[in-house]
């Protein structure tokens, strides 16, 4: 078969992954290059590519082939154009209907990996690929290994995704816990962007530690709109005790699911500081700020069918000397609407 290489698509510890042309077929796909030093001594060239194929799910990206060129392993996979969640969204806070249906789609892939034996150990906002129907496919299977067989999983992990047992283990995470923990905490750093949860980094550094205590990340830091009861879902994922999170992917998406907000409030875009959006059933629009200087700080809220026609919630205005009270205020509000809708 014949390849035109069109441009690069982004690098990684384990290689490059380049655009390319199948000629034969006249059909874009993802072709990762392996590099050779990424393979340990005696493994399979070709076992990142068979593990794909054994996930085939519509939510875990589609393995065309598996071949070897000039020496160097090569898988060719469908292209998806529309990118990774991370590449979307930048680190920041995603809406939070967006960010709880992005992980149910990757439970649903993780859960079918499961199923077949296989554990993925590396989900991360990353390897999460969006397809032209906006659905979430899981990617990367450069570390992923068989849950009954050691010898399979690479020593590696994301750092900051590792559940607590992972940093007293050789083989990082060996356990469909520490997938489910991973699919928590991904859902913590969409919900609340990636420079609320690097604020929670300790200062000297040390990750492990404090993901072993339960400090990293911190689970009384979120954005004010994360309503109680996702918080929780996503906590007992993250659970720092394997045997007391959901003990299967499709318990976690369960569970989720029944936290899905009435209203999903997000960040306002454009920088300016506590001021967020909201979006209802039957296309309701909400919007809510927290104004004000100095000593004198008020919270408003607003709702209406467009974004031209809003009208002050009166009741939950409020006055305020100090931009603590005033937040305090706002998260109680903000959470009350996206659970109840009013």
């Amino acid at each position: 078969m014949a390849y035109q290489r069109i441009r690069t698509l982004g690098r990684g510890h384990f290689g490059v992954v380049e655009l390319e042309r199948d000629l034969s077929l006249d059909r874009l796909c993802a072709v990762k290059y392996i590099r050779a030093d990424a393979l340990s001594g005696g493994v399979d060239d070709h076992k990142e590519a068979k593990a794909m194929l054994l996930a085939k799910n519509e939510h875990v990206v589609d393995v065309f082939a598996a071949d070897v060129v000039n020496g160097q392993s090569v898988i060719r996979m469908e292209y998806l154009p529309d990118g990774s969640v991370e590449s979307r969204f930048s680190g920041a806070a995603v809406p939070v209907q967006t960010a709880i249906q992005i992980v149910e789609d990757a439970c649903r892939g993780v859960q079918h990996l499961h199923t077949q034996g296989l554990l993925h150990r590396d989900i991360k906002p990353a390897n999460l690929l969006f397809d032209a129907f906006g659905r979430v496919k899981v990617s990367d299977f450069g570390l992923s290994g068989m849950a009954n067989d050691p010898e399979t999983l690479p020593n590696m992990g994301y750092l900051k995704l590792l559940p607590p047992e992972a940093w007293t283990s050789d083989s990082f995470i060996d356990t469909v816990a520490g997938d489910i923990y991973a699919l928590g905490g991904t859902a913590y750093r969409l919900l609340n962007g990636d420079e609320m949860m690097h604020s929670s980094i300790p200062a000297d550094g040390n990750i492990g530690q404090a993901t072993q205590m339960g400090t990293f990340p911190n689970r009384k830091l979120w954005q004010p709109y994360v309503h109680l009861r996702l918080r929780k879902a996503i906590i007992s994922a993250m659970h720092v005790d394997p045997r007391k999170r959901p003990g299967t992917a499709t318990l976690l998406r369960n569970t989720l699911e029944k936290a899905r907000p009435v209203v999903s409030w997000a960040e306002r875009a454009g920088g300016v500081p506590h001021r967020w959006i909201g979006r209802g059933p039957n296309q309701t629009h909400w919007d809510a700020a927290i104004e004000g200087i100095n000593t004198e700080f008020s919270f408003t809220v607003r709702r209406g069918k467009n974004e031209l026609a809003l009208r002050e919630v009166r009741g939950d205005r409020i006055k305020t000397s100090n931009i603590q009270d005033a937040l305090k205020h706002a998260g109680r509000v903000l959470q009350r609407i996206a659970q109840d809708g009013v």
